[in-house]
């Protein structure tokens, strides 16, 4: 484990990081930051400016990196499934954040950065392998914690990119359910950033319209007013309640304020922008047993229509669910007529409309019904849209909510007390929920092949860093996408859904064959490189096509002892030891002393215009197991497309002090000791 505190001044980034990570490792508001195995935490303590700016700086990491795949076994021939990663996630968590350091310093942070690689990263991966449900985001992440005074929630500035998630801390609020409790303090203000998840917008991103920004307890005379300031993110028209409970040792006294967020004046829509409100808890001497206090924000969906007396009102317990996830609701029932009917707090005197289309609960029954008088009213009865139980009025098949907006809508089943059949029927408000695609994500497994024209079987040299990469595109557009690598024996294995096979088949997107050094920090993708035909990619890996491309161009140099011999050590200090050249990857002198580098285009240039030269890139084995030494430099003006003009370079031959292999001597059973 290593800590630094503060933020650091070097203007490097450690190798292999992800583009886009270096500009939040050095950012001036860090003040500590802890690594263990890989698993890398930051911690900021930043200003609205600077929480911005943060946000920025991370919508613009690359995150486009196979190493971040996890692939889970499907029950399907040719087919695996893919744990889908939602990329450039941001967590809002309530509360504030606070991190010790090794000798337990406390430091207060408002944002936190976690990367995973290395160690970590593989830890992560393999549980997620395991158990898919238990999923954890292994992509870079950052969380705001809005609970301190720094910032306010409305002051936030998300980029297009960025998708907003409630950390677990953060629930839907109804009445059971209280929001942080705080320390009761008369005349202070409090800033809470309590804020509510009402909208979702079509890139599915969340919308916090209702942020309760201070809370103020204050005198007024003999009584205790509770002042509260309210924001408003949009213009979208819904009511909500705000409950202020004063807990002691007492019952809980509580008092609410309903609010909405537009009001019409004059047929314009008028926000109520940082309005204040003010709650009367009444004579403050009878309340000196309190100490704390709760909020709790809960959105008031509108009334249905009213038949009979009769009204529902239905209510989503969150706008955000997954395909995977069957949507959770309550409905609300009243009666205000004069007229008795028979109704059961359950599903199955219910039917629900999915955009329009009505399904009808079939699953057990398994409640009585009981009258529902003049007067009475039932709360929070819940509809789980569960797909094994609802079926579809028109066709008889089963509920399947696709990803996007739904408007979902209920219709409650009025029946007789004395006939016991359904009279009546009453419809709910209508009310919008988002899904989104589910994180398993299913593709087939095409199978297809590179060669090389001169090189066999068709891949080059593994310590050489050079891999065939099978890219995506659309055409049209710039934009590339890494699919496969292929092995050594040339085959690559694509994963493609259902609806980019069709894409590829219709011409309206791409494959290419790349060639790339992966030692150099980004890899630039040409999509006028050799394409792959889609007839070439087969289900069956015996039947797969055969694509043959050029590698890339080699360049020769060579290092020799000073005898003139190879630099190529005939006794090894340890197994495994060897001399080496870094330059653009690891290349051991072979019987002759050559070595061979392959160049791509971008690097050719910096070789021709003298910028490949590094300082000491010639390594050889020490007398301790595991450790190389820099003995020189292999100048890179020294490579020559040709073998026989290939530049030498002469190094000392290394002295090692063997110890004798013992279990290799001849026996001494029965003879004199040597000397």
């Amino acid at each position: 484990a290593t800590e630094h505190i503060g933020p650091m001044k070097e203007d490097r980034r450690p190798p292999g990081e992800l583009k886009g990570l270096t500009a939040l490792r050095f950012h001036p508001s860090r003040v500590y930051s802890i690594w263990v195995n890989g698993n890398e935490n930051f911690y900021f303590q930043a200003d609205s400016r600077q929480v911005n700016q943060l946000l920025k700086h991370f919508s613009q990491v690359g995150m486009e990196n196979p190493k971040y795949q996890v692939w889970i076994p499907s029950e399907k021939k040719y087919t695996q499934k893919m744990l889908e990663m939602h990329k450039y996630e941001v967590g809002i968590a309530s509360g504030t954040g606070q991190v010790k350091s090794f000798r337990d310093h406390v430091f207060e942070y408002n944002v936190a950065l976690r990367v995973l690689d290395g160690i970590a990263l593989w830890y992560y991966k393999s549980q997620l392998e395991k158990n898919p449900s238990r999923r954890e985001s292994i992509l870079p992440r950052i969380t705001i914690q809005l609970g301190h005074q720094q910032f306010k929630w409305s002051d936030l500035q998300l980029p297009a990119n960025v998708r907003l998630k409630d950390d677990r801390d953060i629930k839907i609020m109804d009445r059971k359910r209280r929001s942080e409790i705080k320390p009761f303090t008369l005349g202070k203000v409090i800033d809470i950033n309590h804020f509510y998840p009402v909208t979702i917008n079509e890139q599915g991103q969340m919308a916090y319209p209702l942020a309760l920004e201070t809370v103020q307890f204050k005198q007024e005379g003999e009584n205790l007013l509770c002042h509260l300031t309210i924001t408003e993110e949009t213009t979208a028209d819904a009511r909500f309640r705000v409950i202020v409970e004063l807990l002691g040792n007492q019952a809980p006294l509580h008092k609410e304020v309903q609010i909405s967020i537009r009001r019409i004046v004059k047929g314009v829509a008028k926000r109520y922008v940082g309005k204040p409100y003010d709650l009367d808890f009444g004579p403050l001497a009878k309340l000196t047993d309190i100490k704390k206090f709760s909020t709790t924000i809960e959105r008031i969906e509108p009334w249905g229509k009213t038949l009979d007396g009769i009204r529902v009102r239905l209510t989503a317990q969150k706008n955000l669910f997954t395909e995977s996830e069957p949507p959770a609701l309550h409905a609300d029932i009243q009666n205000q007529g004069a007229r008795k009917f028979l109704i059961a707090q359950h599903e199955s005197y219910f039917e629900a409309a999915i955009d329009g289309e009505w399904f009808r609960w079939t699953g057990d029954l398994g409640l009585k019904s009981s009258p529902f008088g003049p007067g009475r009213q039932y709360d929070q009865i819940p509809l789980k849209l569960d797909p094994k139980h609802w079926l579809s009025l028109a066709d008889k098949q089963p509920l399947l909510l696709s990803p996007g907006r739904h408007q979902v809508q209920a219709r409650l089943l009025l029946h007789d007390p004395d006939q016991h059949k359904v009279i009546a029927q009453v419809e709910s408000n209508p009310v919008s929920i988002w899904v989104q695609e589910s994180f398993l994500v299913e593709r087939k497994l095409y199978h297809g092949r590179v060669v090389f024209e001169d090189v066999a079987p068709g891949v080059l040299p593994t310590k050489s860093r050079v891999q065939t990469h099978v890219i995506l595109w659309h055409d049209g557009s710039n934009r590339s996408k890494y699919l496969a690598r292929a092995e050594k024996d040339g085959s690559f294995i694509a994963p493609l859904r259902d609806e980019e096979m069709a894409e590829l088949k219709d011409g309206s997107s791409f494959l290419t064959v790349n060639v790339v050094n992966v030692v150099q920090p980004k890899i630039n993708y040409d999509k006028t490189n050799t394409r792959f035909p889609v007839k070439f990619l087969t289900l069956e890996k015996e039947q797969a096509g055969t694509v043959t491309i050029q590698p890339l161009p080699k360049f020769y140099g060579r290092v020799l002892f000073r005898d003139e011999k190879p630099a190529v050590l005939d006794t090894l200090p340890w197994n495994g030891a060897r001399i080496w050249v870094e330059l653009f990857g690891d290349h051991e002198p072979d019987e002759q002393g050559y070595i061979t580098v392959y160049l791509n285009k971008q690097q050719q240039q910096q070789l021709q215009a003298g910028k490949l030269d590094r300082k000491g890139n010639i390594y050889c084995p020490d007398q301790k197991r595991g450790y190389s030494t820099s003995i020189g430099r292999f100048p890179a003006n020294l490579l020559s497309p040709e073998k026989a003009k290939a530049g030498v370079v002469h190094i000392a031959r290394p002295k090692y002090n063997l110890k004798p292999d013992l279990t290799k001597t001849p026996p001494l059973t029965g003879k004199p000791l040597p000397k």
